[in-house]
């Protein structure tokens, strides 16, 4: 399972946009992630170099708390 924390992207309303900047507050790296980012974890999964990797939740959030 992958769990992404807050991620750059098109947001439909300002109430939106405003609760992603509040939950960036959160995250040690300082920013959200991008969308090529988790993208990146999930290729990983699905190629060779994931054919180990099972029952884990990988968090992709900047290290945010969840």
């Amino acid at each position: 399972i992958i769990s992404p924390g807050p991620i750059e992207g098109v947001r439909d309303t300002a109430e939106e946009s405003a609760h992603l900047k509040h939950m960036v507050k959160n995250v040690p790296v300082g920013r959200s992630g991008l969308p090529r980012e988790v993208a990146t974890v999930i290729g990983m999964l699905v190629g060779e170099n994931g054919a180990y990797v099972n029952g884990q939740l990988l968090q992709v959030n900047g290290g945010a708390q969840t």
